[in-house]
């Protein structure tokens, strides 16, 4: 299988957690009958999908006009992924707790910042830099996003259910596993921003 499929895939299910996701979902929809909340799922996993192709078609554009340098962005992306890691490793909340089911929940705040927050967007950008990545690569994780946005929609289709198999602990454990991998994956993109400038001082 194609390394950067994986990594892509790896990145943004780690980073969005659909597993996650779906406690602060049931909590916002827990008062509406079952065919709104689905209609809910759909419409925030859409909204997300849109935010993060978004951002993978112009996040770079926007970056370079305000004089960002990618390996300064994947410095400070790779931090903020790195602390979202380690809040998700150490159970400390990520995702807002409001239960307010007023107003369009969908787009705020379940489609963001709950599944397209900081993280995922730093990411979808850090995955299609311009200098690194091919039309096709980055056309493929704009494939990978869809994806993982489809999945993200069944998970919160099915929440109730996930969360009576697993129960509380399961879902912990699952999520603080996610979180270090994601650690490990942002420390590698600091490394790799921190690589140019490293090698210019010698």
């Amino acid at each position: 299988m194609d390394a950067k499929f994986v990594q892509d895939a790896v990145t943004l299910l780690v980073v969005i957690d659909p597993i996650g996701v779906a406690p602060v979902y049931l909590a916002l929809t827990c008062e509406m009958e079952r065919a709104q909340r689905l209609r809910v799922a759909l419409r925030a996993c859409a909204i997300a999908a849109l935010i993060l192709i978004a951002f993978i078609g112009l996040g770079e554009v926007v970056l370079y006009g305000l004089g960002v340098h990618l390996p300064s962005f994947r410095i400070a992306g790779g931090l903020v992924l790195l602390l979202v890691g380690l809040r998700i490793a150490l159970g400390m909340q990520v995702a807002p707790t409001t239960t307010s089911a007023s107003g369009d929940v969908a787009s705020f705040p379940l489609a963001s910042p709950v599944i397209a927050g900081p993280g995922a967007i730093i990411a979808a950008v850090l995955l299609t830099e311009n200098e690194r990545f091919s039309v096709g690569e980055q056309a493929m994780t704009g494939v990978v996003v869809m994806a993982i946005m489809a999945l993200t929609y069944v998970v919160l289709a099915c929440a109730d259910m996930i969360q009576k198999v697993i129960g509380a602990t399961g879902a912990t454990v699952l999520s603080r596993v996610l979180g270090l991998v994601l650690a490990s994956l942002a420390m590698q993109t600091m490394l790799d921003g921190l690589r140019p400038y490293l090698a210019s001082i010698r």
